[in-house]
Formats: C-alpha cells, sequence, structure tokens
C-alpha cells in the first residue's frame, strides 16, 4: 500500500510539472477549500455562536469537514458502476480476490492520498486560526470513532455502487446518496443546530456515525461511550450482511447477462 501511495505522489508531481489543467485543477481544488473556509470563519466570527456551539467551535468544525470529512460522504462510483454495467470487469473477477475487496483496496489508496495532501493544508491553516484540539484521550476517542466512519464509508459506496447490478443508470442514485448523507451526517450542518427530538432520533441511524459524532468527539460534545458503539456496530454488520446479499445475487445476475 505504502508503495501505491509513493506512486499516486510520484504520479501528481509528474502531473503537476508537465500538465498546465492539472496545475489548474489542483489550484482550484485547493482554492475551492481555502476560500469556503474563509467565508465559514468570516462568519462564525461576526456571528460569535449558534445554539451553544462557540464560533471555535464551528470554525473547527468546518475546518475538519472541509479539510478531511467531506471526502468521506458515500456516493457510487461512477466509472466503476459504468464499468460493471458494460461487463468490463471480468479480468478483475478472475483474480483470487471479491470483487468488494479489490474495490475496497483500490479506494482505500487512493482516500488515504486525497487526506495526506488535505493534512497539509489543514496544518497550515491550523498554524493561523485558533482552533479547538483535543486531549490526549479525546484525540484517541477521535482516532477511534473516524475508524468507524471510515468503514460506513466504504460500505455504504460499495451498497451504493452495486445497484448497477440491477439499474441502468446511476446518476439519481449518485445525487440522492450523496445528497442524503451530506445532509443526515452533518456535512452541511453540525447536527447539533438540528433541533433536539430531530438529533436524538437521528443518531438511532447510521448517519452521525460518518460526520458529527468523530467530529463531536474531537470537541468534546461527546464521548465513546457504548451505547454510541453498539448503535454503529449493529449498522455495520447488518449492512456489511446486505452488502454481502446483494454482491452474490449480483454477480449471479452479471454471469447470467454474460458479463
Amino acid at each position: 500500500m505504502i508503495k501505491k501511495i509513493r506512486f499516486y505522489i510520484i504520479v501528481a508531481i509528474t502531473y503537476f510539472r508537465v500538465s498546465y489543467y492539472y496545475k489548474l485543477h489542483f489550484a482550484g481544488m485547493i482554492l475551492q477549500n481555502v476560500l469556503t473556509f474563509t467565508v465559514l470563519f468570516l462568519f462564525f466570527k461576526w456571528s460569535g455562536g449558534i445554539k451553544g456551539m462557540t464560533s471555535k467551535d464551528l470554525i473547527t468544525y468546518y475546518l475538519l469537514l472541509t479539510a478531511f470529512f467531506n471526502h468521506l460522504i458515500p456516493t457510487v462510483d461512477i466509472s466503476f458502476f459504468n464499468s460493471l454495467r458494460r461487463g468490463k470487469l471480468d479480468s478483475i473477477m478472475t483474480l483470487p480476490v471479491s470483487l468488494n475487496g479489490y474495490f475496497v483496496s483500490m479506494h482505500f489508496e487512493l482516500l488515504l492520498f486525497k487526506l495526506l495532501i488535505h493534512a497539509v493544508i489543514f496544518i497550515l491553516i491550523a498554524l493561523f486560526v485558533d482552533i479547538r484540539f483535543p486531549s490526549i484521550k479525546g484525540g484517541l476517542m477521535f482516532l477511534v470513532a473516524t475508524s468507524i466512519s471510515f468503514i460506513f464509508y466504504f460500505i455504504y459506496r460499495v451498497f451504493f455502487t452495486q445497484f448497477a447490478y440491477f439499474v441502468e443508470r446511476a446518476d439519481a442514485l449518485s445525487f440522492w446518496s450523496y445528497y442524503l448523507f451530506m445532509f443526515l451526517s452533518g456535512g452541511l450542518l453540525p447536527l447539533q443546530l438540528f433541533p433536539d427530538t430531530f438529533r436524538k432520533i437521528l443518531y438511532f441511524t447510521p448517519f452521525p456515525y460518518l460526520i458529527d459524532y468523530p467530529l463531536g468527539i474531537w470537541l468534546d460534545r461527546y464521548s465513546l461511550n457504548m451505547h454510541y458503539l453498539m448503535i454503529a456496530i449493529f449498522y455495520i454488520l447488518i449492512m456489511t450482511a446486505l452488502v454481502r446479499i446483494i454482491s452474490i445475487k449480483g454477480i449471479k445476475r452479471y454471469a447470467a447477462y454474460g458479463g
């Protein structure tokens, strides 16, 4: 995996040196994140705080969201979806690994590369902006909660992409899956700003454990207690079993059509 990450870095540096469009895309990506955070930073500094969250809490939340957790909102992998629909996965299916395992390994390396790039941006901004940092105990709990978030990300990304076995187009599914998770997981607004009853109900669903829960631990609003862990583990087990069932039925359907 380390070799492949080094490969991604070398390829990125090479493209950055020789391709004008790659430079433009890379600069645009960084500029978009920086400008988004700057607007939010100025707004929250001006507003002073909202519903129990101080401006420092809000700035920290959105800096972590912009730098890292925006990448963990699951949706359909369009290229993989289209390859599956066109019967171009035969060479992968003959490998001594499961299709889902191949999918996860491929995306894990790319996701880690993106997070490493944005970690540099996060550190540079954190040097000049007053943000909240967790205690050592809180940091360890944050890492555990973030690991759960990673698991949910891959499970749901595989889940949505496997609809290629049953539907012809991914446009609507990709749109609705992305915005549903973005809104209900805290990718748009911290769930702390939602009505209390609605927020408590949401915490019995898998959505908050993707973004709001780990960020809440960083901000010392939540702890890694057994109640939340059991809910998260329950949904991980349910979704893993469901993905497995869909995968078996989908591969049979794929083979039946001559894929």
